[in-house]
């Protein structure tokens, strides 16, 4: 019996989007990418957005629970994740593109976890909690992203 959720969580996550139809035409990233060069539509698993320094993937709280003869471990915790929505324009409705693309890939994302919000039975069940939208325009073009949170519940 593993005595932590988490990682098995992470995991099944990443598989889970990487093989999600609804997320066909989105390259999905175990963590952030090294190089920074993201391509148009990206989830970057296990990142909370920021472009440098070090990186919080996730976070959990363990509590004891003494069930009958069994003691268990209830975890709850967040798993950061970012969308990455970027273009090589910087017209003015660079911003609005790239916002549209970005809620719809989490749209998508939302659509996936509720399809199986227990991950093939890995947690006990889970879902989006929180979004934050970030804006950036470059040299290389105009980019959204939407770092958000999904909660989860376990019991190891």
């Amino acid at each position: 019996m593993t005595t932590f959720a988490l990682g098995a969580f992470i995991n099944a996550v990443i598989d889970t989007f990487t093989n999600a139809r609804e997320l066909k035409d989105v390259t999905i990233f175990d963590g952030p990418q090294v190089t920074g060069d993201y391509p148009e539509k990206a989830i970057a698993v296990g990142h909370d957005g920021l472009d440098f320094g070090e990186v919080t993937g996730a976070t959990s709280q363990n509590s004891y629970k003494p069930i009958g003869p069994a003691h268990h471990m209830d975890e709850v915790g967040l798993l950061d994740c970012t969308i990455y929505a970027n273009i090589g324009d910087s017209g003015d409705d660079a911003f609005r593109t790239c916002r549209g693309i970005a809620f719809d890939i989490l749209s998508r994302v939302d659509t996936v976890i509720r399809a199986d919000p227990t991950f093939g039975n890995v947690i006990q069940r889970a879902g989006l909690s929180q979004t934050s939208l970030k804006y950036d325009a470059t040299g290389q073009g105009t980019g959204v992203k939407i770092v958000f949170s999904i909660s989860y519940k376990a019991r190891t």
